[in-house]
């Protein structure tokens, strides 16, 4: 029988070729493999005749293969990799070794993601549920011409299903473990000759988490989602103009993904102190960024004499790892929540006069966000974070397109956009030593203007050129700043001492003296009492006046936006400047934070390629194009003006060649790339003191290659395989960086997938469909630290349905992630960038195996 090319058949045949926004079959047909026509470049193209690489999938196989999340896209092609930070809220989205390691909601990603064309500004906003989906594309390397803000890295685009004047759509009802129920569903019709609509609906409810609470011996809870869209669409009869109008709705809540830690950390309230094993975990007194670690029995120290043993150096085998990964512990549910509620509105509307189309997209999202994240891992508040966030924004964008004469196209436009974010965080972290509760603040408002050109010139039959530019402007302000609570601070600390020296040592009580022989006994000898007045004198004296007791310091500013020298308090160098508690040498007049700090930069895009046709099969082609992201302000925690400075935009120019080409007489296409990337002023999250600073840290260079095949092995057997390299490495003045490779940046990548389909009488269809991607180690952090490195994984999936086509129903079994391999998505030590209050080694986790049966029934 002839091989029937399914929807998923045809979108992996589309992978790693054109921008593609709306396929349609064609009806001619070369050996096994059809000839598909798309709207690439924003414009209807052959699909081998387009040189910019990118991966397809259809809204069929966006259901067949589970991808229901933003995350999902990366299991199914090479050289790109999406993972979760902070309570699995935010995609970390790399395409070929460019992303963003940050993970706080104002900074705009360095792959822009798009919905119907609409540009999603922050991170937070791109944990949207996928359903009822056309087309999603995953495009590679700057696409800065045609697209909005911020691709230096590539682009993610999403289209959905528009209303058609006939009737169409389906529904979806299924379970799977972990007591998932689901449903999905779309209905469309005309209303009049003019008018059709279409109704899109998505539910889904998780009974139970992939997490076991400790404490209680729980699971720590699931999560409910649901999402609407509502779409008009009008096309007036014998007019030129066309609008469709959508409007969406969505909301979220349970529980979110917490952070797992390496080890088994518990608090032992005898000693006053985190244990993991044969470890006891105590600030670091001569050093405050540095922990403590002491036998848990006698105290002795453990780093032979030297003060601040460092987390890195700590032999791991006194440490108790922990018997399960999805075991976590949480004494107050309410620390891991996921509350969200996001209103969208999309209109997007043609008008043709004569040769030239002029098109209209204007877009508004308001999202809202309530979540805590247990950042730590430990069954006490030890920098347990609660953020609410607030987004809105705008978006236009107006383009003009047409042919030329001689051969090729035109398109020219303008883009605006605004958006407002705000967001406040609370950090709990009293149940530490150094019992500091901190709350962080910031309000942040942008505007973008750009001007775009984009052409394909036919120099003859075989050659054109191509020529595209982006003039952008960008401005930013900033207003926000750092709170630290210090009616508990060093509280904690003088009770965990206190217990320790009770348990360890009873003959010894707390006071001056018998401080000074509990340092003796740890192997420190003579202590200079100069150093410790911070921790055991009551009282802290700051310049200008300011002097308080710790029980009624009350609330302070450590930083903020915007202040000048002349509002810079110094510490008293006496208590503070240069002491344990370093950070404390510069307190901000809170009165100065409502000046906030601006930002503006312009920048222009270009892409300059040549596209050769060999012959009908074969393309070859050759690029050089470049891209920017914008600077910004850090989202995080800071206590010095300095991780509070904007930082700079960053540039990127690639330098690409490919080959695409139809072989073994039309049963097969092969597409190969090669590039060189020199990517300047990487944008990157480095340690600062009590949390983390964006800024600007050098250079790199990134060098790669991918190829593809896909092949129709017999009538029945349809085949795709895909592999990436990737080589990169940074050029930075900051020694801890200089030399690494980027983050979440796989040497190795490669995916392949196998579909067999046997069609029997009456119209059944047996589909056996099997996936996998193989990623090599990585690190997740610009330093490439040893607890930031991910480890190789593979993930395999696999499907089968029975399908009748007669009458529109499919019966299917699915897994994902068969095998149950575990690997970090994202991994921190928090020991390193939050004082070393204990170790910590965090990692959010991917998805362990999840498997579940579904009938779908087809309208038409």
């Amino acid at each position: 029988m002839k091989f029937k090319l399914t929807p998923i058949s045809l979108a992996l045949m589309a992978a790693l070729q054109a921008p593609v926004l709306q396929a349609q079959e064609n009806e001619e047909q070369k050996g096994g493999l059809e000839i598909i026509e798309v709207t690439a470049t924003k414009r209807p193209t052959n699909l081998n005749e387009v040189s910019i690489a990118v991966s397809a999938l259809t809204g069929d196989d966006l259901k067949n293969m589970r991808v229901v999340t933003v995350n999902d896209l990366a299991q199914h092609i090479p050289n790109v990799d999406i993972g979760n930070a902070l309570g699995g809220t935010n995609p970390v989205v790399t395409v070929r070794g460019i992303g963003m390691n940050d993970f706080n909601s104002n900074n705009n990603p360095s792959v822009g993601v798009y919905v119907d064309e609409i540009y999603l500004t922050s991170p937070g906003l791109m944990s949207f549920a996928t359903f009822d989906v056309e087309r999603a594309e995953v495009l590679k390397g700057p696409q800065g011409t045609l697209f909005g803000r911020n691709t230096n890295g590539g682009a993610i685009s999403f289209n959905t299903v528009k209303p058609e004047f006939e009737e169409s759509g389906y529904f979806t009802v299924g379970y799977a473990n972990y007591d998932t129920s689901e449903f999905e569903g779309a209905y469309g019709n005309a209303i009049s000759d003019s008018t059709a609509f279409r109704v899109s609906a998505k539910y889904d409810n998780q009974g139970e988490s992939y997490y076991t609470n400790s404490v209680t011996g729980d699971d720590l809870g699931g999560i409910e989602n649901w999402a609407l869209r509502g779409q008009l669409r009008f096309e007036p009869e014998n007019s030129n103009f066309k609008v469709n109008v959508s409007v969406n709705a969505g909301n979220m809540d349970g529980a979110g993904t917490p952070g797992s830690n390496v080890y088994d950390v518990q608090f032992n309230p005898a000693l006053g102190a985190y244990t993991s094993g044969n470890v006891a975990m105590l600030p670091g007194l001569i050093d405050g960024t540095k922990m403590l670690f002491v036998d848990s029995t006698s105290f002795a120290l453990l780093s032979e004499g030297t003060p601040g043993y460092p987390a890195d150096e700590l032999d791991r085998s006194l440490l108790t790892k922990k018997s399960d990964d999805y075991l976590v512990a949480v004494n107050d549910i309410d620390r891991n929540i996921m509350k969200a509620d996001t209103v969208g509105l999309n209109i997007n509307a043609t008008y043709e006069f004569g040769d030239i189309t002029l098109t209209s997209i204007t877009g508004y999202i308001d999202f809202d966000r309530k979540w805590a994240d247990m950042v730590d891992d430990v069954p006490l508040f030890g920098f347990d974070t609660q953020r609410y966030e607030q987004l809105e924004q705008f978006s236009q964008e107006l383009r003009l397109s047409g042919e030329i004469a001689s051969g090729g196209y035109w398109i020219a436009g303008l883009f605006y956009s605004k958006d407002k974010i705000k967001s406040d965080t609370t950090a709990l972290s009293s149940d530490t030593f150094l019992g500091l509760n901190m709350n962080w603040k910031y309000e942040q408002e942008t505007e973008a203007y750009a001007a775009f050109a984009h052409t394909q010139w036919e120099l003859s039959d075989k050659l054109s050129l191509i020529v595209g530019a982006r003039i952008s402007s960008e401005n930013k302000t900033f207003v926000g700043g750092s709170l630290i609570d210090t009616s508990t601070f060093l509280i904690g600390f003088e009770e965990a001492i206190a217990g320790a020296l009770t348990a360890g040592h009873p003959d010894i009580t707390p006071s001056g003296e018998e401080y000074d022989a509990y340092l003796n006994l740890l192997g420190f000898g003579d202590v200079d009492p100069a150093l410790f007045e911070a921790y055991f004198v009551p009282t802290l004296d700051f310049v200008n006046g300011y002097a308080a007791d710790f029980q009624d310091l009350g609330s302070m500013y450590s930083a903020c936006a915007g202040a000048s020298e002349d509002n810079v308090i110094k510490g008293n160098p006496a208590t503070l400047e240069g002491g344990p508690l370093g950070f404390f040498d510069m307190i901000i007049d809170p009165t100065e934070c409502a000046n906030g700090d601006k930002r503006s930069e312009d920048n222009v895009s270009w892409r300059l390629g040549l596209d050769y046709k060999v012959n009908d099969e074969t393309l070859v082609y050759a690029s050089v194009s470049t891209g920017y992201k914008g600077g910004g302000f850090s989202g995080d925690i800071n206590v010095t003006q300095e991780g509070l400075e904007p930082f700079n935009s960053e540039t990127l120019t690639a330098y690409e060649g490919g080959l695409k080409a139809t072989i073994l007489d039309g049963y097969a296409q092969l597409n190969m790339a090669a590039f060189i990337y020199d990517y300047q002023d990487i944008q990157s999250v480095i340690p600062a003191g009590i949390g983390l600073r964006m800024t600007n840290v050098g250079d790199a260079t990134v060098m790669g290659a991918e190829a593809d095949i896909f092949w129709a092995a017999t009538d029945e057997l349809f085949i795709q395989g895909g592999i990436g390299y990737l080589n990169t490495e940074i050029d930075s003045d900051v020694p801890q960086l200089d030399g690494k490779s980027l983050p979440n940046s796989p040497e190795l990548s490669a995916t392949i997938m196998a579909r067999y389909e046997i069609e029997f009488n009456n119209g059944y269809i047996f589909a056996l469909q099997t996936d996998a991607k193989y990623s090599s180690e990585m690190h997740s952090n610009a330093e490439n630290e040893p607890t930031a490195l991910v480890e190789a994984y593979t993930i395999v999936n696999a499907r089968m349905a029975l399908i009748n086509d007669n009458d529109g129903w499919e019966v299917a079994l699915w897994a994902k992630n068969l095998t149950d391999e575990v690997y970090s998505s994202k991994t921190f030590e928090l020991s390193q960038s939050y004082l070393n209050s204990y170790i910590s080694e965090v990692r959010q986790l991917n998805t362990p195996l999840t498997f579940g049966l579904s009938f779908t029934y087809n309208f038409y």
